[in-house]
């Protein structure tokens, strides 16, 4: 019983192409006439499209009628789509590496996964409420050339930084660490939240090192803590938001604050330093965001999540 429901969930899983309708469309694509397909189309309009993991490279479908097309998984590299009609199309994981999309009309198409890097898009090519996720590949194509709504191109551009950026990781390995830990406090520009949890969370960790160090080891190894500089004894409920006041201005004001290392500890010197140099990394990635923001503007983009879309 277990064995016959693994080879149907394996059959399911498996590509569905039909073979009649890939012939056809070959057919049309040798003769560079798509008209016998696009007939074959409005004969028979309710028949579903099965072209998943169909090789149609350098393909001639100029003005082709592959409205909800399924596609998924396709090579449709260096294909020449101009003016074709993809309009609820599934695409995921299919690869349209230098494609001809001029003219083509992407309306609610499935692009979860999809390579589109170094497509030929024009001002009529238009990817309107597009299912993307943090898979679609569209490098090289240039988003301002074609008609995009915003939260895709939002995306696309996010996802565009991020898989340069990992590309980078691989060139330089010696300095993937530290980077990846810069670029992952602002999501590569895409998390406000993160980088103002991350500044307040250091924020507090360096306070509690500061007020703990004093406590255990006076005077410890920040001046006027416990003290003020007139020789006053601070209070000792006030001592902790001291501290951690002290430690938010230093992050704020890259150390300029009313408030410095011990003269005579080494450890609070080496300590302010790097959170001098910590708070330094987080207002830039904040200016970074802040950047995007204001090019982009509050855009409530999301990725569609990742579903496995099995043949019917």
């Amino acid at each position: 019983m277990d064995e016959s429901e693994d080879k149907k969930d394996k059959a399911n899983k498996e590509p569905r192409c039909d073979p009649e309708q890939l012939a056809l469309l070959k057919k049309c694509s040798q003769n560079r006439d798509i008209t016998e397909w696009n007939n074959w189309r409005r004969e028979n309009p309710n028949e579903e499209i099965w072209l998943q993991g169909a090789t149609l490279l350098s393909a001639h479908l100029e003005q082709a009628d592959l409205r909800g097309a399924h596609l998924e998984g396709a090579r449709l590299i260096r294909t020449h789509l101009q003016g074709a009609n993809l309009i609820r199309a599934h695409l995921k994981a299919a690869t349209l590496w230098r494609a001809n999309l001029e003219t083509v009309e992407f309306y609610k198409a499935h692009l979860q996964g999809a390579d589109f890097r170094n497509t030929i898009v024009d001002g009529s090519t238009l990817f309107w409420q597009c299912s993307i996720d943090n898979k679609t590949d569209f490098r090289g194509v240039g988003l301002d050339a074609c008609r995009m709504d915003e939260p895709t191109k939002y995306l696309l551009e996010y996802n565009r930084r991020r898989m340069n950026c990992q590309n980078w990781y691989q060139e330089h390995p010696r300095l993937a660490r530290p980077a990846k830990a810069f670029f992952w406090i602002s999501d590569y520009g895409r998390s406000t939240t993160r980088i103002i949890f991350v500044f307040f969370a250091l924020a507090f960790v360096f306070a509690n090192i500061y007020y703990h160090w004093g406590r255990i080891f006076p005077p410890g190894i920040v001046g006027n803590l416990f003290i003020d500089g007139n020789g006053v004894v601070v209070p000792w409920w006030l001592v902790p938001l001291r501290t951690l006041y002290f430690s938010i201005a230093t992050m704020t004001t890259l150390g300029f604050g009313d408030m410095s290392a011990n003269s005579q500890s080494i450890w609070g010197h080496i300590l302010l330093t790097l959170q001098v140099l910590l708070g330094y990394c987080l207002l830039g990635a904040l200016i970074t965001r802040f950047s995007v923001l204001f090019h982009t503007g509050l855009i409530p983009a999301k990725f569609k999540e990742q579903q496995q879309e099995l043949p019917k």
